[in-house]
């Protein structure tokens, strides 16, 4: 019984996160009312529910920004039964995977450090990944990098591990400007030194500047600015950016030229 509730609890979720922003915003009490309901679910599962299981549960609440245990009371309890039930069964595991999407979801739960949560498990867990680090893809790096930096934990041979395999990835054919773009804001936020990942993301946006979307060229710029790295990247970025900001207005002028 307790398996099936997990079971149509993780569609209900699933369902959500997949639904387009537009339509979830235009339904927006009708959400929250669900999500309210779906957390007191699932905190009464904590002490019961299948620890893999709950991994998934809370990993899609995290995508959905919200924290099931309301504040820090119910965010102290899922890290006190993650760390007790669940951290044995993933270190058993070895599920790269789930071990990621644990430390991210829990980093969520945190806004940004406006909650506290069990350090423990990042401690933990860190030198479990450390080892496998060059062969996973991107956007497992990145995630990583963007849990330790939610956190605000500064594991330097963890995060340097992270810069070095992006570095080796950076060149090659199935490069991501945002997961790239994600790891560096990572570091900047933790203050974390590779000049030879810097130069390499650099020349990137130098080179290649049509790769990175406006956003993402933004956040990139601002990092190595945080960082202290390189003030012609600076300028160049600034002009890249007023170039694409230029053709935007001179697209929606021509547009409105030919409506009119």
């Amino acid at each position: 019984m307790l398996m099936l509730l997990a079971r149509l609890l993780l569609q209900a979720l699933d369902k959500l996160v997949r639904m387009p922003k537009p339509q979830r915003s235009s339904q927006g009490e009708q959400e929250v009312a669900l999500l309210e309901e779906l957390s007191a679910l699932v905190m009464n599962m904590l002490p019961s529910a299948d620890p893999l299981r709950l991994v998934d549960l809370l990993h899609s609440f995290a995508h959905l920004g919200h924290n099931p245990g309301q504040g820090q009371k119910g965010l102290t309890e899922i890290c006190s039964q993650l760390r007790n039930r669940v951290l044995p069964v993933l270190v058993q595991s070895d599920s790269e995977l789930l071990i990621i999407n644990l430390l991210w979801t829990v980093s969520r739960f945190t806004h940004q450090g406006v909650l506290r949560a069990d350090e423990e498990l990042f401690i933990t867990l860190a030198p479990l990944l450390t080892p496998r680090l060059h062969l996973m893809q991107f956007s497992k790096l990145a995630k990583l990098a963007q849990a330790f930096a939610g956190m605000r934990i500064n594991s330097w041979v963890l995060m340097d591990g992270i810069s070095r395999a992006a570095y080796n990835k950076i060149h090659a054919q199935d490069f991501d400007p945002a997961s790239v773009t994600n790891i560096l804001s990572a570091m900047a936020q933790l203050g974390i030194q590779n000049e030879t990942f810097f130069g390499a993301i650099a020349h990137r946006l130098q080179t290649q500047p049509q790769l990175f979307r406006a956003q993402h060229m933004v956040t990139c710029i601002k990092a190595l600015a945080t960082l202290r790295y390189d003030n012609e990247v600076w300028s160049f970025g600034q002009q890249q950016l007023s170039n694409r900001m230029l053709l935007t207005a001179c697209s929606r002028h021509m547009t409105l030229n030919m409506e009119s």
